[in-house]
């Protein structure tokens, strides 16, 4: 039975060879063939990906969350000062990212940028653009 670890991917070399041990009866060698296995764990390719890359958001302050696919290391940081971080600023894997936004009591929209860094992949960066008010309450 072969079990397999879902995760690794295993890559299989054949090193085929020829020996020979001498006879001690018949006074000749006897050859015959060997074929040397090697596992080597197969190099998976770093990835770092964000959904969805942008969001649009009303005036009111609130919530937004992008998903991160990934094999490798990342963090988190921001360029605005009405977008604070969630729960976490980094992580490894999989994760959530949740991102809470102040109102925007202006008439101007405004856009933030959230870059994500990986080990060894491209940064991304996303975006949230909030509209602005469209009358005074």
């Amino acid at each position: 039975m072969t079990c397999f670890k879902p995760s690794i991917l295993l890559i299989l070399t054949v090193i085929p060879g020829l020996f020979s041990i001498p006879s001690r009866s018949m006074g000749n060698s006897l050859s015959f063939s060997v074929a040397c296995l090697q596992f080597q764990p197969a190099v998976q390719d770093k990835f770092l990906t964000v959904s969805p890359t942008n969001q649009s958001v009303g005036p009111e302050a609130g919530r937004v969350s992008f998903i991160i696919s990934s094999n490798t290391e990342w963090t988190v940081s921001d360029d605005s000062e009405w977008i604070t971080i969630g729960c976490t600023t980094g992580g490894t894997g999989n994760g959530t990212l949740t991102l809470l936004y102040s109102a925007n009591n202006t008439y101007h929209p405004r856009t933030g940028t959230i870059t994500i860094i990986g080990n060894d992949v491209d940064v991304l960066s996303v975006t949230i653009t909030q509209a602005g008010i469209t009358s005074l309450s």
